[in-house]
């Protein structure tokens, strides 16, 4: 990573950036910018005014590191709060769609004299920019006006993993020898970001140790309990770190309620829990508090999906795409909401534009493989599936996937094998049920006592408060494959108001077979239809909707 800089002074618009100082001054007043944000500032300042791409960012910035689209998003986020700018009407950095970053005002070279009387104004601050920056106290991100957009993967909670603009931290990074908190929370966010257990791991090292020196550290305590709520939510680790990770995001409430990372840290804990109300209530306060906050904009959006809310989630997504169009997943969330609200030519052309513009992103091509197995297209789907596979990533979602599709074509085995790879990489993935509706068709006295107690199970974890959909569906297909129709037919109706509305994938789904011979089914099916064509009418009523947008070409 690059942080060693030449002697160098700029002048851009009203602020006076000394290179070799590590410092940003306007006026008198020394600006708070964390070491990685100036770099990027710094390396803005060199190029300008051309325009510095994702790629030279990685290479310069993060020295090559492997890094999303959205921690740089991120990081210029970072940059213009702690500048002051405002990526509406932006005084310093542009965004140039499809390109990258640009500095607006032509910087120019600050002239000794001009430097000496800044010293001058300012003490013997640019002196000793490191003690300046050390006692500048906790910076606070300034409050946004309250404005609104959003989520995975995620596919699920878990897939989206869900993402956006970061706090500054409390304390800018030290300069001096040592490592200071501050120094530990930003590197930690940046092994977060890479969404590998392993990272996941280092982030929660790192984020402790900053604890030890700061227990009372509001965005250490966020950052930790995200990792926490990562370790559950997608690394199979036990529900209890989401539990422990939800106690850390209120402690860091309490010390500091203005702080949406927080605010966002609290919902991913109670999402990753299956409190989806609870947990969109908490995404909502850290869009109020941030509105750039891009992470709690795609989860909130998620669930606001999950829920049933679909005027409200496309409204999310369509502003997460404004505000930010290079993010992997808004494609995937903006197709399947459209796909839910049954506006399905619109659907197939987001599905195909993820899938041609993120050739390599497994989920775009496992979400459209999805929709056109609930539309049965199964040699469609089927050929999503192959271009997944020869990705060569192995995730839970595709297997279970694979074994749908087997189990569509007949051939049960194959399901069979495709189900218990799904539950090799995720014990806790829905696969297992699955797997227990074949294994009772086959021995029904053997497995049947098996499912009974699965069921009761699930019955008690919706009954405890979990508020997740596909619970209740799973609840189905167990009552289905034990011939309890009437159990069955009242958990779908359970499902329907916890939100579920897929009823394209309810008419096409093996393990329910038998129960579309229900005259209840049905009925079912006509209410999540009218459910759909409410939320339709508020979309095609929206003033928010951009014109033309549901034109199926565009």
């Amino acid at each position: 990573m690059t942080t060693e800089h030449s002697r160098e002074c700029f002048r851009v618009d009203d602020l006076l950036i000394d290179v070799g100082a590590v410092a940003v001054w306007r006026g008198d007043e020394q600006l708070a910018v964390p070491d990685l944000s100036f770099t990027t500032l710094a390396l803005l300042i060199r190029r300008a005014p051309d325009v510095v791409s994702h790629d030279e960012l990685v290479a310069e910035v993060w020295g090559g590191m492997a890094v999303s689209d959205e921690t740089i998003t991120q990081r210029i986020a970072l940059l213009r709060r702690a500048l002051g700018d405002d990526w509406r009407e932006p005084r310093y950095i542009r965004s140039v769609r499809g390109r990258g970053y640009q500095l607006v005002p032509v910087p120019e070279r600050a002239e000794g004299r001009a430097v000496a009387r800044i010293e001058s104004e300012a003490g013997d601050h640019v002196a000793a920019p490191a003690r300046t920056r050390k006692n500048a106290g906790r910076f606070r991100p300034l409050l946004p006006i309250v404005a609104v957009v959003a989520v995975l993967l995620a596919v699920s909670v878990v897939v989206l993993n869900r993402f956006s603009s970061v706090p500054e931290p409390s304390t800018p990074a030290s300069l001096e020898p040592g490592v200071s908190a501050a120094e530990l929370v930003d590197r930690a966010r940046e092994y977060f970001d890479l969404h590998r257990e392993q990272d996941n791991e280092r982030a929660i090292k790192l984020l402790q140790q900053a604890l030890e020196g700061n227990p009372d550290d509001p965005l250490a305590l966020a950052g930790l309990s995200l990792a926490f709520s990562q370790r559950s939510a997608k690394f199979n680790q036990p529900i209890e770190w989401a539990g422990e990770a939800e106690g850390l995001a209120r402690l860091a409430i309490a010390i500091d309620p203005t702080l949406a990372e927080a605010q966002y840290a609290l919902g991913l804990a109670l999402d990753a829990q299956g409190r989806e109300k609870s947990a969109l209530a908490s995404y909502k306060r850290a869009v109020e508090l941030d509105p750039r906050h891009l992470r709690a904009l795609a989860a909130g959006a998620y669930v606001l999906k999950v829920r049933g809310d679909l005027a409200e989630a496309l409204r999310w997504n369509l502003q997460l795409l404004q505000q930010d169009d290079s993010l992997h997943y808004v494609e995937v969330q903006i197709a399947d909401t459209l796909a839910a609200l049954e506006l399905n030519p619109t659907a197939e052309v987001w599905y195909e534009k993820a899938v041609t513009l993120r050739p390599d992103n497994l989920f775009a091509a496992t979400a459209y493989a999805a929709y056109r197995l609930s539309r049965g297209d199964l040699t469609g789907a089927e050929t999503l599936i192959e271009q997944a596979v020869e990705a060569g990533v192995e995730r839970p979602e595709l297997f279970e996937l694979r074994g749908h599709l087997a189990a569509m074509q007949g051939d049960t085995e194959q399901a069979r094998e495709m189900y218990r790879q799904a539950i090799e990489i995720t014990p806790r993935s829905s696969a297992a049920e699955r797997l227990q509706v074949l294994a009772v068709r086959e021995d029904p006295d053997t497995y049947g006592p098996e499912a009974v107690r699965e069921i009761e199970q699930i019955d008690e974890s919706l009954r405890a408060g979990i508020e997740w959909p596909p619970a209740a569906i799973d609840l189905a297909i167990l009552a289905t494959a034990i011939g309890d129709q009437s159990a069955a037919v009242a958990a779908i109706d359970r499902a329907i108001d916890l939100g579920y509305r897929d009823s394209a994938w309810l008419l096409v789904d093996p393990a329910l077979a038998d129960l579309r011979e229900e005259a209840g089914f049905w009925l079912l099916i006509e209410r999540i239809g009218e459910r759909v064509a409410g939320e339709r009418e508020a979309v095609l009523a929206a003033d928010w909707l951009p014109p033309g947008f549901l034109d199926p070409v565009r």
